[in-house]
């Protein structure tokens, strides 16, 4: 029985890592960060204009910054500019959803993160066996 439940505990955290990005983290994104970096990440809002927001649908955005940094301005905001921090309202899965939600808007063909689950592919339906002869 032990066997089983450590396969678990050690599967589990990679399981959730590959995890596509799910309604609750589109609805934090909504909530928390669209007011200002747009709910399509182009920063073109009243208050992302006003701000200077840059674009996360811009490539080279997307390879300046890596995840660890996308990460700590969450988590710790940006002291010059408008970006607050987050760290102390969100849990740590949030924090990840919301840099693999930003890495969405990145549009490298290099770079995909899935959304959603692909939908597997329609497998064809074999021809039935001509009938046998007696």
């Amino acid at each position: 029985m032990i066997k089983p439940l450590l396969a678990a505990i050690v599967v589990a955290p990679a399981l959730a890592a590959a995890a596509p990005i799910g309604p609750a983290i589109v609805k934090l994104w909504e909530q928390s960060c669209a007011s200002c970096h747009g709910s399509e990440g182009d920063g073109d809002t009243r208050l992302g204009r006003a701000y200077g927001v840059g674009s996360f649908r811009d490539e080279e955005w997307q390879d300046r910054h890596d995840d660890a940094e996308i990460r700590r301005a969450i988590e710790e905001g940006k002291p010059t500019t408008r970006m607050r921090a987050f760290g102390d309202q969100l849990t740590a899965d949030q924090v990840d959803g919301l840099v693999a939600f930003i890495r969405t808007f990145d549009p490298s063909p290099k770079r995909k993160v899935i959304k959603e689950p692909p939908v597997p592919p329609r497998q064809a339906i074999p021809k039935p066996l001509p009938p046998i002869a007696r």
